[in-house]
């Protein structure tokens, strides 16, 4: 972590491409010991599919487009202006519902979110990455999936379904995570606890 300030002009791009589209990495674990912030382009169509961070939490603020939030039960249509904050333990899922690619600013806390898009986009530039693989990645970056990645094709078909269909299997993966998540919380304030002392 360095002292210096960060300061990131427009047209500076540190970040990598995914799907085509920048994933700009404004501050990072390399700057701080509290978020990673970044500048996503998501592209038209594009959707995470529904999942869930035990230890993370997420911000994210619409700049341009439009995308749907799935969070909990809430369904939140985000025009530019909406924040949202989701809390671990609180599974979700995002698409872009526009024509036009998207962007948000988001925070990832605690930082070193930045590694995760790194491998991420290392898996997507030797073509379609394989499951496995992309479970491993995300089960080392604090994310269980609990619905697909999707692109254009397949959106709108899901789009329609995520809701009914992943909230039933959100409750019961959140009834097995919700002691994990618990006994993650105390370990992290022990370990803070500790390097104050």
């Amino acid at each position: 972590m360095s002292a210096d300030a960060v300061i990131r002009m427009p047209g500076e791009n540190k970040g990598v491409m995914l799907r085509g589209h920048p994933m700009v990495f404004l501050v990072t674990d390399d700057n701080t010991k509290h978020t990673s912030m970044f500048d996503w382009t998501i592209p038209a169509g594009f959707a995470t599919g529904r999942h869930v961070h035990r230890v993370q939490e997420e911000t994210f603020y619409v700049l341009e487009g439009e995308c749907v939030w799935h969070v909990g039960e809430k369904t939140i249509r985000a025009t530019p202006g909406t924040y949202l904050f989701i809390p671990p333990g609180a599974p979700h899922n995002i698409t872009n519902v526009s024509e036009a690619p998207a962007r948000v600013l988001m925070t990832v806390s605690p930082p070193g979110h930045e590694h995760y898009f790194e491998e991420l986009a290392e898996l997507a530039a030797r073509g379609a990455p394989d499951p496995k693989a992309l479970h491993q990645l995300r089960s080392r970056y604090d994310t269980d999936q609990l619905s697909t990645l999707t692109t254009r094709a397949q959106t709108h078909k899901i789009h329609h379904t995520i809701a009914a269909t992943s909230e039933t299997e959100a409750r019961k993966f959140l009834a097995s995570l919700s002691y994990r998540v618990a006994m993650r919380r105390k370990s992290l304030s022990r370990q803070k606890a500790f390097s104050i002392r």
